[in-house]
């Protein structure tokens, strides 16, 4: 059983989903890797401070 041909709409509609979640993961790992970088900074700070 084949599948169903995809209309030129659908696969532009796919293409622009596509893309539009690879912006989100990346702005998450930005969003991520400056957490942790602000969260080591920290733990740092805090390091210096008790010795």
């Amino acid at each position: 059983m084949s599948t169903r041909k995809r209309t030129p709409e659908e696969i532009e509609a796919w293409r622009r989903y596509r893309i539009e979640a690879g912006e989100r993961l990346r702005r998450a790992r930005e969003l991520v890797a400056e957490g942790l970088a602000e969260l080591e900074a920290k733990r740092a700070q805090e390091r210096r401070e008790s010795s």
